[in-house]
């Protein structure tokens, strides 16, 4: 029940479940990280 969001592309070992077409890190932004550890997210078929 635990995933690992990756902010941006990276190498990451981790098995991909899917991917996002929003911006989750920006560092202009405040907060500058678009999801905070706890947040609980729902995956969807595309």
């Amino acid at each position: 029940p635990y995933a690992g969001i990756y902010p941006t592309a990276s190498p990451g070992g981790w098995l991909l479940v899917g991917r996002t077409g929003l911006t989750l890190f920006d560092v202009t932004a405040d907060p500058p990280a678009t999801l905070t550890p706890g947040t609980r997210i729902r995956l969807v078929p595309a």
